[in-house]
């Protein structure tokens, strides 16, 4: 939602729902019938709607934003993948006048459950945290390429210095 003045949530709240009906609408042409969904609450123009479709049963996520976060996440989602470290895959990408910044994007909804949710015996934990390291540390081995104050010349950075320039 826009920035709320003079109490007026009540002009932001439909803005938002219309947000909701064209993010669905974007659902359903890229995944197909929706058997469930879950929007979830959010900060700003940005709307995130997880659910479960035709095509995807265990699950996607949509995320419009109106900043450029949206482009940088699926931007590093991509990378991410290619260098090997495991991520929800980006199935599509695109521009919606309708929501909020216009771009968007589709993802798989991740595997596996709430950390908290979830009895580990204390070993359990360990290996865990040992993998989101390793993930972590194959992270900040990516490099992109970014542009210099020169627009014409480019060099490489890694990936979460990068994110930062997009």
């Amino acid at each position: 939602m826009s920035e709320l003045h003079e109490g007026s949530l009540l002009t932001a709240l439909p803005q938002a729902l219309s947000w909701q009906e064209a993010a669905l609408e974007v659902l359903r042409d890229w995944c197909g019938d929706i058997h469930e969904r879950r929007v979830h609450q959010t900060w700003g123009d940005r709307v995130v709607i997880e659910a479960r479709t035709s095509c995807f049963p265990t699950g996607v996520v949509l995320k419009a934003s109106a900043d450029k976060s949206v482009r940088a996440e699926a931007y590093a989602a991509r990378c991410a993948e290619r260098a090997g470290v495991p991520v929800a895959a980006i199935l599509a990408e695109g521009k919606d006048q309708r929501l909020p910044g216009q771009d968007w994007f589709v993802m798989r909804r991740a595997d596996g459950q709430p950390w908290a949710s979830v009895a580990q015996a204390d070993m359990q934990r360990a290996r865990t945290l040992d993998d989101i390291g390793h993930a972590f540390a194959s992270l900040h081995g990516i490099t992109v390429q970014v542009r210099t104050a020169h627009a014409r010349l480019r060099r490489a950075v890694p990936l979460v210095v990068g994110l930062a320039s997009c």
